[in-house]
C-alpha cells in the first residue's frame, strides 16, 4: 500500500496478535507498520498478562493486561510511530477490552479508542458490559465537539441493507445485520458516530477483512469509526489482503487528514515554591522536557489484523 508524502495526512491501524509467536510479535508489527507507514494502530488479542510499553526501531507498543497470576485471552494495546510521540499525552487509560490516548493536532485534540468486543459465543451480559464501559468512555470522557476515532474488533455485522437503520451513513456494508451490529449502530446513532468502511464505494474484496473458516463468508468485523463531522478529513477505509503478519484476519486501513502538533507543559502549570526560613522547603526535583518540531510523513491508517494482530 503506498501513501503520499503530505504533511497533513496520516495513518492508522488495527491488529491481531492471537496466532503470532510472541516471541516475534513486536518485530512482525513495527516491521508491517513501517513498511506501510502507518501511524497509529490499534492491536487487539494481545494475550499478554501485564501492562506497559516496548519500543521498537520506528514504533512504540503499549497496551494492557492482567496481572501476572491471571490467564489473558484478550488484551488491547496501540502501537504509535516514534516520530509523532510528542503529540500523545501519556498515560494510555484502559482495561483489558478498552484502551485510549489522546493525539494532539493543529485542530485540537483527537480522542483515539482501541476496542476489542466480545466474541459472537460471549453472553448478553458481558456484551452489554462491554458497549456500556464504552459509552461511558464517550460520554463522560470526551465531550461532543471533540474529534473521536474507534478502532478495532466488534465482532459485529453491519450488514448491507442500509434501509433498515435510519441515521446509517454508508450503503456499502456487507452481509447480515445480526444483534452485535445492532448494539454498535445504537452507540453510533446516540453519540454521532459513522462507520467509515460502508461510506465508501470500493471493490466488493476491499470491504471485508475475515473469512469464516468453516463457511467461507466474508465480514466487516474490524471496523474505523468517527464522528460524523469527521468525515471530510477521511479520505478512504479499506482493507488490504497483502498483508504478511501470520494472521487470517486483514489489515483494514483508514486515511485521515490531521496535523499533529507537539503539546507542551505551560510554565504556568508550575508550582511556585514558597520558602520559609523556619521551615524549609522541599523542593521536587525538575527534568526538564525537550521537544521537537514535528515533520508527519504518511496516511493515517487503521490497520486490521497484523499476524493475527487484529489491526483496526
Amino acid at each position: 500500500m503506498n501513501h503520499n508524502n503530505n504533511n497533513n495526512n496520516n495513518s492508522y491501524n488495527n491488529s491481531d496478535l492471537q496466532q503470532v509467536n510472541d516471541a516475534r510479535k513486536t518485530t512482525i508489527i513495527n516491521r508491517e507498520l513501517a513498511k506501510r507507514n502507518i501511524d497509529i494502530a490499534a492491536l487487539q488479542e494481545k494475550r499478554v498478562s501485564a501492562n506497559g510499553s516496548l519500543k521498537e526501531k520506528t514504533s512504540t507498543l503499549s497496551g494492557r493486561g492482567l496481572g501476572p497470576d491471571e490467564h489473558c485471552v484478550d488484551g488491547v494495546g496501540n502501537a504509535v510511530r516514534n516520530s509523532i510521540l510528542v503529540s500523545v499525552q501519556p498515560p494510555f487509560h484502559g482495561n483489558v477490552r478498552i484502551i485510549s490516548l489522546l493525539l494532539y493536532t493543529s485542530s485540537g485534540p483527537t480522542h483515539i479508542l482501541s476496542a476489542y468486543s466480545p466474541t459472537l459465543s460471549s453472553s448478553a451480559e458481558v456484551k452489554d458490559i462491554f458497549y456500556e464501559e464504552l459509552k461511558k468512555k464517550i460520554i463522560r470522557g470526551i465531550t461532543e465537539k471533540d474529534d473521536l476515532i474507534l478502532l478495532g474488533d466488534f465482532n459485529a455485522r453491519v450488514g448491507a441493507d442500509f434501509s433498515s437503520w435510519s441515521n446509517r451513513d454508508g450503503h456499502f456494508g456487507v452481509s447480515k445485520l445480526n444483534d452485535d451490529g445492532l448494539r454498535l449502530f445504537e452507540l453510533c446513532s446516540f453519540n454521532n458516530l459513522c462507520i467509515t468502511i460502508t461510506v465508501f464505494a470500493t471493490k466488493p474484496h476491499q470491504r471485508v477483512y475475515w473469512r469464516h473458516p468453516r463457511f467461507n463468508y466474508l465480514h466487516q468485523l474490524g471496523l474505523f469509526i468517527t464522528r460524523k463531522f469527521m468525515l471530510n478529513h477521511v479520505s478512504l477505509t479499506r482493507s488490504y489482503h497483502n498483508a504478511d503478519c501470520n494472521t487470517d484476519h486483514s489489515l483494514v486501513g483508514s486515511k485521515v487528514c490531521l496535523r499533529p502538533r507537539q503539546f507542551n507543559i505551560r510554565d504556568s502549570q508550575v508550582q511556585r515554591i514558597r520558602l520559609s526560613i523556619e521551615k524549609p522547603a522541599t523542593i521536587p526535583r525538575v527534568c526538564p522536557v525537550s521537544v521537537q518540531r514535528l515533520r508527519l510523513s504518511g496516511d493515517i491508517q487503521s490497520a486490521s489484523d497484523i499476524g493475527n494482530t487484529k489491526a483496526v
